[in-house]
């Protein structure tokens, strides 16, 4: 005899939409947070480069040299910041 279809209750994949609401809420607020930071850190990069070039062009190499350390550890905690949003590695916001 063959069981109706239907009689077994089974669990539907959208039965907890609320709690997947919630996870993709955190994960993009997650995602907002390390992008928003990486801009200002972004940011703060082109200014170091930008004095370290000025600086060079004055020839004050010792300024130059301690911008370009700043700018790199900047650079540095940019991909400590992205660790786990790889996609926004590769958005732009890095490139300049």
């Amino acid at each position: 005899m063959k069981k109706a279809r239907g009689s077994k209750k089974t669990r539907l994949p959208t039965a907890d939409l609320g709690g997947i609401a919630e996870a993709v809420r955190q994960d993009l607020s997650a995602k907002d947070m390390a992008r928003e930071k990486t801009l200002r850190q972004c940011r703060e990069v082109i200014r170091h480069s930008a004095d370290a070039i000025r600086a060079v062009h004055r020839e004050e190499m010792a300024e130059a040299r301690k911008l370009l350390k700043a700018a790199r550890t900047l650079l540095d905690e940019v991909r400590r910041t992205l660790a786990g949003h790889e996609d926004l590695l590769y958005t732009g916001l890095v490139h300049d």
